[in-house]
């Protein structure tokens, strides 16, 4: 006589499968929850990263500027960047150090300038380019860099082996904080991000 085939489960199969499966939708859980959580702590940290290096890129460097004049290397004519250490003189820096103003070229109708402001729409701090050329001034922002918390332009100088000081660098320090909550430290945390670049005025070799 043969055995008829079974048509369902058993109650410990069914337990066991279910625990099972509870293990793995729970570990899987488990790994979200803490991939979010690490999401949420380092995103802000990564985009405060990025806007100081935007900021500090833009303020040393600068970009290609119609405006900004030319240099001759070589018998061969190129469009100079609008960034600092283009410098042709000694710049100005603002009393507070929240700004600074510097010349592209010899006369004083090339002033341009950095500065930090405050955006009208949201609120929040970024820096801005003025150009100045033919004394018809435009203030522009840079809106990568929307959210840096401070900036700061101070003189510096170094002195090699004590034998030259060099007067001819300027500091730059972006700074960039922010509050984020649901983190694993719990409440709200703060990050602050900060980068800083000495610009070397090449126009500008004072030793002594």
């Amino acid at each position: 006589m043969s055995k008829k085939p079974r048509r369902a489960f058993t109650i410990a199969e069914l337990v066991i499968s279910g625990a099972i499966f509870c293990a793995i939708f729970l570990s899987a859980w488990e790994l979200y929850r803490i991939s979010r959580v690490w999401w949420q702590e380092m995103s802000p940290r990564v985009e405060a990263q990025r806007r100081t290096r935007i900021a500090i890129d833009a303020i040393v460097h600068g970009t290609i500027d119609a405006t900004a004049g030319t240099e001759t290397i070589m018998s061969v004519s190129y469009t100079k960047r609008n960034g600092l250490e283009e410098a042709v003189a000694a710049p100005e820096i603002a009393e507070d150090g929240k700004s600074i103003y510097f010349m592209l070229e010899g006369d004083a109708t090339n002033k341009r300038c950095f500065k930090l402001d405050t955006d009208e729409t949201s609120g929040k701090k970024m820096l801005y380019y003025m150009s100045d050329r033919n004394n018809g001034a435009t203030l522009t922002p840079i809106k990568p860099t929307i959210g840096i918390s401070d900036l700061l332009f101070e003189f510096y100088q170094f002195t090699n082996g004590g034998l030259l000081t060099f007067h001819n660098l300027i500091k730059v320090t972006v700074s960039s904080s922010e509050d984020i909550g649901a983190t694993r430290q719990g409440g709200v945390h703060n990050i602050a991000v900060s980068r800083s670049d000495v610009v070397c005025l090449r126009s500008m070799l004072y030793r002594d």
